[in-house]
């Protein structure tokens, strides 16, 4: 019995001593596992701040740590975590994917294309899917159709839905109504209807952001009246769309100038507690403007501000544009100090807009104080501004304060524009300023301005008018050379101004020049060539322009009819007897001839 006692217990003890063996051989893999487990956590944050500091880390990395450790997947894991740059951690993918060995695992490839996707960098993500055979999960494509969507990058959106779609996943509504959402931003409504369409055969209900989006792609079709009866529609169902939505909606209803139904959807949105904001008023104020009910808009607005709501800088750049069509000035005046009491700055195009129209309703004085009080205000000047006072000052023969004007302009580095100039040189020509004006036309080319045919005209014109017919060609031929049409007052200008120095001949080429250009001369340029022409006895050449004038059916003044006759009837030209007789009948029929003088007695 003891040797069988003892035969157990040593039996015991030897078993005994191989589980604590086995025990501390497991405590040893585990202190071994935990020590591998932070020598990588450590090496994980050491490539992280290496990759954050150094530009070429990839050529010195393998030096710095075991080569080895870069083998594991669980390093590069680790390294996704840790490091807060998506292409950071796409960049260390692509240059362990380089290595010999390296084959990463689909959980960290998912872990990589979620963050890429959180970092909104689509295009990397792509690229990780085409150079991998990984396939993320469901819940990461959807990620990603919403952010292809987000993006505008729908067609790519469909390509994945249909990836999902193949692998038997249903998409969730929100990812559908991220579709849906962004195919209406690109205003592809052709895209919302077939996204809703395959949404309703995949068995997902609507919600009110669904029908939201239904409602603004109606709307931006211009089916306004479908849009109104879906809303009526789905309200009766509890379904409650967005302020979006109904502005949408009011938008589309005052295009088509349906007030009443305006008026019953801002009452349903009262009582669905969905009370119109800012910005649901602010539709309807700039939609009364632009249907040009200015005055409705103006009390629509004041009302807003007497409740206690307050219009944007939008709304009073609209409403200050709208009294100003009006000729409301008071009120627009009274708005536009109102923004700056406000901290609200009116934009170029509103102040610019009201300074015009002072100007326009010959007010000056007005017009002046607005500007002066603007300069006193800080308020910038611009282009636009600098034009108006100045077009203003040459419309008032105000040509000197005009010239200092301009160069108050360069003075202070704004750039005069291409109307900028053209108003000063025609004024400066009116007044007989040529040299002045020929220099802003060098100063305009110099600047880099493509010059018009009001650039030149005035010109020519004036060039024409003091005889300096060779410096009139000079810049007609670069208006040609230029590209530039010469207009009707150009060929004319210098065919007159040939015609003023004796120049017949190229007079004569000029005229046939114009015709050949399709451009027709006016009545008073052939009744001036014709006068010119048989003061100087070119009887010819007068009855050949008589000749085209006619044909055109301009009516032939009798002060022209009489010199002509009086011509050809002391002269001997072969053609004279030819037209003689017709211009005595069109004046006689014209009463420019007494009735008792007979055109056959004339004749005779």
């Amino acid at each position: 019995m003891w040797r069988c006692a003892s035969s157990r217990t040593a039996i015991l003890r030897q078993n005994s001593k191989s589980i604590h063996q086995i025990r501390c051989h497991a405590i040893d893999s585990g202190k071994h596992e935990s020590q591998c487990q932070e020598q990588l956590i450590e090496i994980a944050k050491k490539v992280c701040k290496i990759m954050r500091v150094r530009p070429r880390w990839e050529q010195t990395l393998l030096s710095d740590f075991p080569p080895a450790k870069f083998l594991s997947p669980t390093l590069f894991s680790l390294v996704i975590n840790q490091q807060n740059n998506a292409l950071l951690s796409l960049r260390f993918f692509y240059w362990l994917k380089s290595r010999p060995g390296f084959s990463p695992d689909s959980l960290s490839l998912n872990t990589l294309f979620d963050e890429l996707i959180k970092a909104n960098q689509c295009t990397a993500a792509k690229s990780l899917l085409q150079n991998t055979e990984f396939t993320p999960n469901s819940a990461s494509l959807e990620s990603y159709v919403k952010r292809l969507s987000e993006n505008g990058s729908i067609e790519e959106a469909i390509h994945v839905l249909s990836q999902l779609k193949a692998r038997g996943i249903c998409p969730s509504l929100g990812t559908w109504n991220s579709v849906l959402l962004s195919s209406l931003e690109i205003k592809r409504t052709d895209f919302v209807w077939q996204f809703y369409d395959e949404m309703v055969e995949s068995g997902v209900v609507a919600d009110a952001e669904t029908v939201g989006c239904l409602i603004r792609a109606l709307c931006v079709e211009n089916k306004v009246s479908e849009a109104y009866e879906l809303l009526e529609q789905v309200l009766e169902d509890g379904l409650v769309p967005n302020n979006l939505a109904f502005n949408e909606l009011i938008k589309g209803l005052l295009r088509s100038r349906s007030y009443v139904k305006i008026s019953r959807t801002l009452h349903a949105m009262i009582k669905i507690n969905r009370a119109p904001d800012i910005h649901t008023y602010g539709v309807i104020v700039c939609g009364l403007c632009k249907n040009g009910e200015h005055i409705e808009a103006f009390r629509v607005f004041n009302d807003l501000k007497d409740r206690g709501y307050a219009p944007d800088r939008y709304m009073y750049n609209k409403m200050i544009n709208a009294l100003c069509n009006s000729k409301l000035l008071a009120d627009a005046r009274k708005l536009w100090f109102e923004m700056i009491e406000k901290g609200l700055c009116p934009d170029d195009l509103t102040s610019n807009t009201l300074f015009y129209r002072y100007f326009k309703v010959g007010d000056l004085e007005e017009a002046l104080l607005l500007y002066k009080e603007m300069c006193n205000r800080r308020y910038r000047k611009d282009t636009v501004s600098y034009r108006i006072l100045l077009m203003e000052f040459c419309l008032n023969e105000k040509v000197e304060e005009a010239c200092d004007l301009f160069e108050e302009m360069t003075r202070k580095a704004i750039t005069p524009d291409l109307i900028t100039y053209n108003t000063l040189i025609s004024s400066l020509c009116k007044k007989g300023k040529v040299v002045e004006s020929i220099n802003l036309l060098q100063k305009l080319l110099a600047q880099g301005l493509q010059p018009s045919p009001d650039s030149y005209n005035p010109l020519i014109k004036g060039l024409c008018h003091i005889r300096n017919i060779q410096e009139a060609k000079r810049l007609f031929k670069d208006m040609q050379e230029r590209s530039i049409r010469p207009s009707h007052e150009a060929h004319e200008s210098v065919i007159i101004g040939l015609c003023k120095v004796g120049l017949f001949e190229e007079a004569m080429e000029s005229i046939v020049a114009m015709l050949n250009y399709n451009i027709t001369p006016r009545k008073e340029t052939f009744e001036r060539l014709i006068l010119y022409l048989s003061r100087e006895n070119r009887l010819d050449d007068a009855l050949l322009v008589l000749e085209s004038m006619l044909e055109m059916e301009y009516a032939l003044g009798g002060g022209i009819g009489h010199s002509l006759v009086e011509k050809l009837c002391k002269g001997n030209s072969h053609v004279a007897n030819h037209f003689l007789e017709e211009i005595l009948l069109y004046l006689y029929h014209g009463n420019f001839l007494p009735h008792d003088l007979q055109p056959k007695q004339q004749l005779q």
